[in-house]
């Protein structure tokens, strides 16, 4: 995790999506490049990532 302190209060603050907006829509944008956009958009992965890694295992998106 590159922002730590940012991480942590976006989760303390229940805004983590807003905070991380562009640093998730260029991880989209590879993840979709490596997999393909059928394998993205018909899957959790992506979702289940992001909750998991920046979330804390929380189910933010």
């Amino acid at each position: 995790m590159y922002h730590p302190a940012k991480r942590q209060e976006g989760i303390r603050d229940g805004n983590l999506k807003e905070l991380f907006e562009e640093e998730i829509k260029k991880s989209w944008d590879e993840y979709t490049e490596q997999v393909g956009r059928e394998v993205a958009e018909s899957t959790g992965f992506f979702r289940e990532a992001l909750n998991e890694i920046l979330a804390g295992g929380k189910q933010v998106f």
